[in-house]
Parts: C-alpha cells; structure tokens; sequence
C-alpha cells in the first residue's frame, strides 16, 4: 500500500489559532520556515553526493550546528524584543498615572524561562533533525555494500528501490511517503508553532511580568481580556473577557494553544 505524506509549504500556516496574525508575526514565522529550508536543501545535497559516508556525517554535523546557531540568535533577539513589549506597555501605563519606574532586573528570571522553553524545543528539532538525517546516510551505505555483492542486474534493480533524495518534494501538495519528506513537514509545522508561541505568549508574558510586580504599590490596577471578537473565538475566551476585569491573581492562564486574546492593563 502507497502511504501519502504532507510535502513541506516553506510558508507560515496563516490559520494556527484564533484571529488573524499580524504581517510581522508572520514575518517571524517566515524567517524561522526559511532556514529550515537553507539547511534542507544543503542536507539533500550531501545526502545524494557521492562522498565518503564520514563526510557526508560529517558535514551533517556542521550544517545543523550553523542552522541551530541562526536560529538560536533569531529567536533570543525576537522572544527578548517581544517580552520587553509587554513588560513597557505596563511600565507607560504606570508613569502616565505618576508611579514610579519598576526594576526590570526582577523580570529578568520570567523571561529565561520563557526564552529557555524556546531554545529547549530548538535543541529538539535539531536533534531529530540530525539523527534522522545521519540514519539515511548509514542506510545508504548498507544499501551499497549490499549492492555490491549482486550481479549487475541485480545491481540496477536494486537502485532503483532505493530512496530518491532528489524528489521535489517541497513543490508537490503530496508525495510519496519517504523519511526525508515526512520530516520536512514535521519540523516545520514545529517550527511555526514555535515561532506563534514565541510571538504571542512571550509577549503576555511580558506584560504579566510587569503586572507583578506592580501590583503591590498599585491596588487599583485591573487587567481585561480582550479576545480577537471574530467567529473562532472559543467559548472559555468569550467568558474571560465578558468577566474582566481581573485583579493580578484572577487573570486567567492561557486557556488553549493558539489562543491570540489580549491583555489588557488599566489604572482604575
């Protein structure tokens, strides 16, 4: 039986959660989909050379240490961008009502943690990543060692069972169910999500990070729930928001993935 697999898109699925993403969302989302690809495509390259196989795992290694480094650089630099736009829309708030400065120094634990999340499910994908690629290199080699034990028409054969690490998979809707395929579109269905939680939860958490600690010299501090108000608003999101606003300890947490609702913080 013929088993049919997702091909990769190398685009952001605009439809994950609730709501419409914003174009620099998506431009996010994007940059992380398109190293992947860079790095894909070099993979397939040296998968399909006719190198030694300690060369090609070797030159695995490298490719997916340069692409783990990109990405690690990218999501630091955006998860810290974004934590810090949640953490200031509280800080403006608070100043235009005459308080004073809070220390974002004690925000700085909130934000690992949330950045070592990300960078833990990086380390994850490029682990499967390489193991998975470095296993078809040594199937490539039994392959051949068998190969060479057979006569030349047994050879031919042979060949021709073998994978095709050249299929354009990426530009097909669906191809033929093959490890290297398959991968391509698990990963990146992971790395989208991981760019969506990055973009929107990074930035609640920043803004709860501030709500903290501003509670203790801000008693009259509420925070709403603002749902996105179209159609794919979820029941639980729609009695958040009809019960704002909330006090620091009744904001409710995320209810599900792909949750876009908004927090916000008034001086009441």
């Amino acid at each position: 039986m013929v088993v049919k697999v997702k091909a990769p898109t190398w685009k952001p699925n605009p439809n994950i959660g609730e709501g419409v993403p914003t174009e620099e969302e998506l431009k996010y989302r994007q940059s992380l989909i398109t190293e992947f690809k860079t790095v894909t495509i070099k993979a397939k390259k040296i998968i399909s050379s006719d190198k030694l196989s300690e060369e090609k795992l070797e030159e695995i290694d490298i490719i997916i240490l340069d692409f783990k480094t990109k990405l690690k650089h990218l999501i630091t630099r955006t998860v810290t961008t974004r934590f810090n736009k949640g953490f200031d829309e509280v800080q403006n708030r608070l100043t235009e009502s005459g308080y004073s400065k809070l220390n974002d120094k004690d925000s700085r634990k909130r934000l690992n943690t949330v950045l070592q999340l990300q960078l833990d499910n990086l380390e994850d994908i490029c682990f499967q990543l390489k193991n998975k690629w470095r296993s078809l290199i040594w199937k490539q080699l039994l392959v051949t060692e068998t190969i060479v034990e057979k006569d030349d028409k047994k050879k031919k054969k042979k060949k021709k069972d073998t994978v095709d690490y050249d299929d354009e998979c990426e530009e097909d809707e669906e191809s033929e169910d093959n490890e290297f395929c398959g991968l391509l579109y698990h990963t990146q269905d992971r790395l989208d999500k991981t760019g969506f939680a990055g973009w929107i939860e990074t930035y609640k958490e920043g803004l709860i990070g501030a709500v903290l600690l501003a509670a203790p010299m801000v008693d009259r501090l509420r925070v709403y729930w603002d749902s996105v108000g179209d159609e794919s608003v979820c029941i639980t999101c729609q009695e958040y928001e009809e019960n704002s606003p909330y006090t620091i300890i009744e904001v409710p947490e995320t209810p599900h993935f792909g949750c876009r609702c908004s927090l916000r913080v008034e001086i009441e």
